[in-house]
């Protein structure tokens, strides 16, 4: 089999830190380095709950009580207040690279 080409390439972490109380900081294993503002990332919590709220979600300034990885795919977050229950696989946290999250 030859090697895979960029778009067929696994999405994985390479290294994962939180910056300060309210940014984590992910390197792909491409070599992109990407900061996210917890606060926007629990705006984007893929929980059923999350997604079926008619509310209006605002940004709040949260912090993370524990950052663990779930298998080879996905990141749960658990958040100081708010909602906790999101598990954020790999493609979602690439997508929300761009939406200066």
């Amino acid at each position: 089999m030859g090697e895979l080409s960029g778009s067929e390439k696994k999405i994985g972490i390479r290294d994962i830190k939180q910056v300060d109380e309210h940014h984590l900081q992910i390197t792909w294993n491409d070599d992109v380095t990407v900061v996210y503002s917890l606060g926007r990332l629990q705006m984007h919590c893929p929980c059923t709950e999350c997604r079926d709220s008619s509310e209006q979600k605002k940004i709040k300034t949260v912090s993370a009580r524990s950052i663990t990885s779930v298998g080879n795919y996905a990141l749960r977050v658990i958040f100081t207040e708010g909602c906790s229950q999101g598990i954020y696989p790999y493609s979602l946290l690439r997508k929300l690279q761009g939406e200066r999250v």
